[in-house]
């Protein structure tokens, strides 16, 4: 333990949180196309001081994923919160959760021995995600755009969870790229479907869950007849609920 707790640099981690912060706070009121320029900057400023506070030898850049993720997810889901107080707690949140999703990761690959838990970082991957799809589907955008920004967000999901799980490189891809097509396929019906915003996000979320779950299973050859069922009926109980929220209001 006092290996990676002497390797994280926790004055620059509380500035680089403040900064986070701060910008997510600043691009609350802002407009096109200030918010894209805000929003560039602030995951540049991001990606060189994370490289800084994270001692020599982290690894695999994917890992800081999880924090951009975070990051852009914020900046856009918070100001469409009319509640001023909800987006400041909101954005006091972030702040929270981006500083826990770098110690998370410096403890689980400085720590020896090396602490497999990954459940934080899916946590925080799911609730980005999440603000993610309940963004998109408040924007008026075209069928096309909205599966395949959903697709892109699932596939940085899937690089971000599998990544910290140690899949290899290729299977990352592969399983990541399977996620976002079916997300993107989900996201693409469900435009038909007048459902709340947040039913949406949510099962987006769930089939994201899903198939992540299942390509976890096939890739350690754990996929039987009992592991497909588990998640089919999971799937099939959404679907059903999902239908009864869409045709409750025609009965």
């Amino acid at each position: 333990m006092r290996d990676w707790y002497q390797r994280l640099q926790f004055d620059r981690l509380f500035v680089l949180s403040a900064i986070a912060t701060t910008g997510v706070l600043l691009t609350l009121r802002a407009t096109m196309p200030l918010l894209a320029i805000a929003v560039v900057v602030l995951l540049a400023v991001e990606i060189a001081a994370l490289r800084q506070v994270v001692s020599a030898g982290g690894g695999d850049p994917a890992w800081m994923l999880t924090p951009l993720l975070l990051t852009i997810a914020s900046t856009l889901f918070w100001r469409t919160i009319p509640n001023e107080r909800a987006a400041l707690l909101g954005s006091a949140l972030f702040g929270i959760l981006f500083l826990i999703a770098i110690v998370d990761y410096h403890q689980s690959h400085f720590s020896r021995p090396a602490r497999p838990i990954t459940w934080p970082n899916q946590a925080i991957v799911y609730i980005a995600v999440t603000m993610l799809f309940a963004t998109f589907n408040t924007w008026n955008l075209h069928i096309a755009l909205h599966a395949a920004l959903g697709a892109i967000a699932a596939y940085a999901a899937g690089v971000s969870i599998l990544f910290r799980e140690g899949l290899p490189r290729d299977a990352t891809q592969r399983y990541s790229v399977l996620i976002a097509i079916v997300t993107g396929e989900v996201a693409w019906a469900l435009t038909y479907w007048p459902l709340p915003t947040f039913q949406v996000a949510l099962a987006l979320l769930l089939h994201v869950h899903i198939v992540l779950g299942m390509a976890r299973a096939f890739h350690a050859k754990q996929l039987g007849f009992s592991r497909v069922l588990e998640y089919g009926a999971v799937g099939a109980i959404a679907a059903v609920l999902l239908m009864w929220n869409v045709f409750r209001p025609l009965g």
